[in-house]
């Protein structure tokens, strides 16, 4: 999904977490954040495009919906 001037991508996998979100951002893909610790997935799908941030929704561990917005950082 192109957001800003980043791509992306969820459900990658870098074989030390889980499916996880990741970001392209024309260099280096990277990690968003390992949200579902360990090998464990975050199971997110599908982002929206917010302008300078991404929006995305997953089930938390309780059937719940989560909204997540991030700038493609750890923090953000």
């Amino acid at each position: 999904y192109k957001i800003g001037n980043k791509i992306y991508y969820n459900r990658a996998y870098n074989g030390t977490s889980g499916q996880e979100p990741f970001v392209y951002d024309g260099v280096n893909v990277s990690i968003v954040k390992d949200i579902a610790a360990g090998n464990a997935s975050s199971g997110m799908n599908n982002f929206y495009d917010g302008g300078s941030h991404a929006y995305t929704f997953r089930a938390d561990f309780t059937g719940n919906l989560e909204l997540w917005k991030s700038d493609g950082t750890d923090i953000g």
